[in-house]
C-alpha cells in the first residue's frame, strides 16, 4: 500500500531538503586556511626498535632452521615498568642482601648507592667498610625487628 503525501508534507520535506543541502554546500565551499606540509627529519627510518626491546630467536639447530622456511620476525617485548616502592621494608632487605654481595665484588667501577643509609660509595671497599659501621648495622636491624610486630 502506497502512502499518499499531503501537499503540506511534500512541501515541508523539500524545505528539510533545500536545508540540508544549503548546510553541506556551506561545508564545501568553506574557506579553509592553507596548511603546510611538516617533513619529517629522518625519512625511511620509521618504526625504529630499541635493540634491547626485540626478542631474540635461536633456531640454530632445530628443525625450524632450514634454508628454505622463511625467517622469524623478532618479536617486540612489552612490560610495563613495575613500580618499586624503595622505602618499603621488603625492599630495603633484599637491598641489604645485595649490598653484601656487591662489597664483595671488587670487579665493579661503577659508584654504588646504600638506600638504607641515603650514602654512595665509590669502591667496594668502602662500602664494605660501611656495611660494618654500626649505624648501619643498626639500621638492617631495626628492618628486621619492624616485622617481629
Amino acid at each position: 500500500m502506497k502512502r499518499r503525501y499531503r501537499h503540506g508534507d511534500l512541501m515541508l520535506s523539500i524545505k528539510y531538503r533545500k536545508k540540508r543541502e544549503r548546510c553541506l554546500a556551506e561545508v564545501v565551499y568553506k574557506k579553509r586556511e592553507r596548511v603546510d606540509p611538516v617533513n619529517y627529519n629522518n625519512p625511511y627510518s620509521w618504526n625504529q626498535v630499541d635493540p634491547d626491546d626485540l626478542i631474540e630467536t635461536s633456531l640454530e639447530g632445530t628443525p625450524a632452521d632450514a634454508p628454505h622456511l622463511l625467517n622469524l620476525h623478532k618479536a617486540q617485548m612489552l612490560e610495563e615498568e613495575v613500580y618499586v616502592d624503595k622505602a618499603s621494608p621488603e625492599y630495603l632487605k633484599e637491598h641489604a642482601q645485595w649490598l653484601k654481595k656487591a662489597s664483595k665484588d671488587f670487579t665493579k667501577r661503577e659508584p654504588i648507592t646504600c638506600e638504607i643509609c641515603e650514602m654512595t660509595w665509590h669502591t667496594p671497599q668502602l662500602l664494605a667498610i660501611h656495611i660494618e659501621t654500626r649505624r648501619h648495622q643498626e639500621k638492617v636491624a631495626a628492618l628486621y625487628q619492624k616485622e617481629d610486630y
